[in-house]
């Protein structure tokens, strides 16, 4: 199978696909515990059935590394090495995300400076932006990020722009939700075969062969 074919299996576009039975049952519980839990009430409807469970991060202004280190690496405590990550990863090809990203150099560079913060609490000039990060954490992680919003668009899906010779399949599929009642990510754990209604556009220009069907 190519690399598409395996990112397929792990999504749908919206419509195509109902949870089985058994994500029913693991996302009812989630549902069921927003009666007290404002959480569930701003993920988009169409995706709650396919929510295995989410996790509130700490709120020091680094919730939305926090929620990326939850789903990369199992724990929020170590959101500076994401970032760390993230930093190294831009910084080692910086012409192609300038590209990416149609900024300026000095532009990219107060990226980088963005993201190279590691205090905490964190002022809002260093939070993380999914506008300029969504595609990095795809393509550094080999993973599908799908990033849920209710206010804008619902959801957004970001794909790897490539990846190491010999990759044939991503490594998993991550979500993490902006709430914007109190300005804060959560980690979304997500089912395979989940439903998504927009890609990132600029994949299909950036993206190269070895992530190509």
């Amino acid at each position: 199978m190519s690399y598409w074919e395996h990112v397929q299996k792990k999504i749908h576009n919206i419509g195509n696909q109902q949870p089985s039975s058994s994500n029913k049952r693991k996302s009812n519980s989630t549902k069921n515990s927003s009666r007290e839990d404002p959480i569930s009430l701003e993920i988009p409807v169409h995706v709650v059935p396919f929510i295995y469970g989410y996790k509130n991060v700490g709120a020091d202004g680094d919730c939305g590394y926090r929620a990326v280190t939850h789903q990369i690496y199992g724990s929020e405590d170590q959101w500076r090495r994401v970032r760390m990550d993230l930093y190294l990863f831009i910084k080692s090809r910086l012409d192609l995300w300038m590209v990416v990203w149609n900024q300026s150099q000095e532009r990219a560079l107060n990226i980088l400076r963005m993201i190279s913060y590691y205090e905490s609490p964190c002022p809002q000039d260093y939070w993380i932006s999914m506008h300029y990060m969504g595609p990095v954490i795809a393509t550094a992680y080999n993973v599908i990020l799908i990033t849920l919003d209710p206010i804008q668009i619902g959801t957004m899906t970001y794909f790897p722009l490539y990846v190491p010779e010999g990759i044939v399949t991503p490594e998993k599929l991550i979500g993490v939700a902006y709430l914007r009642s109190c300005v804060h990510f959560v980690s979304v754990t997500l089912v395979n075969e989940c439903p998504v209604s927009e890609f990132w556009g600029p994949w299909f220009n950036f993206h190269d062969g070895t992530v190509q069907g």
